[in-house]
């Protein structure tokens, strides 16, 4: 329980301070995806009901199982290699970021930022290579699998996303 609140704590603390906030930001997220065996990124918009409060817009982003918390010390990059994602899950940037390439498309590059939601299901069933991903030192990163690997309700662009 006290792991949970910390979690929560730390996200709303992180997408806070990053001026995540608004709706707008939340429903449209970068995903990282296996398309006939090759890892590129495509805009998903999250289908899920947004409630409003007298004091936010809050929308539902499903369970999630075994949520982890990483710091990778600076200053240097931490460079994790090509791989899949280890789980269906979000991920979240709380500080610092890194930089994801596609060895499929070597043009292709996705740089994630601090305060920013993305999702990875690029798993060893829908991508041979995977990508990869080099962490600035000194970030802060959570990762947040699927309750039992179930993928949110979406849909689907090609590319990143507009506002990324």
């Amino acid at each position: 329980m006290a792991l949970t609140s910390l979690f929560y704590g730390l996200l709303l603390t992180a997408i806070t301070s990053a001026g995540a906030a608004r709706a707008t930001d939340i429903t449209q997220v970068n995903a990282i995806v296996g398309v006939n065996g090759n890892s590129t990124v495509e805009c998903w918009t999250l289908t899920t009901d947004i409630s409003i409060t007298s004091s936010a817009s809050v929308e539902q982003l499903g369970s999630i199982d075994s949520a982890s918390y990483s710091y990778f010390p600076g200053p240097d990059p931490f460079d994790s290699g090509t791989h899949t994602a280890p789980n269906l899950q979000y991920f979240f940037i709380i500080g610092g970021g890194g930089t994801i390439t596609f060895p499929a498309d070597p043009s292709e590059t996705l740089s994630v930022k601090p305060g920013q939601l993305y999702i990875a299901v690029d798993s060893a069933s829908t991508s041979d290579l995977g990508h990869h991903t080099v962490i600035n030192g000194g970030s802060l990163v959570l990762q947040l699998p699927f309750s039992g690997g179930t993928i949110p309700s979406h849909t689907a662009t090609s590319g990143q996303c507009a506002s990324s």
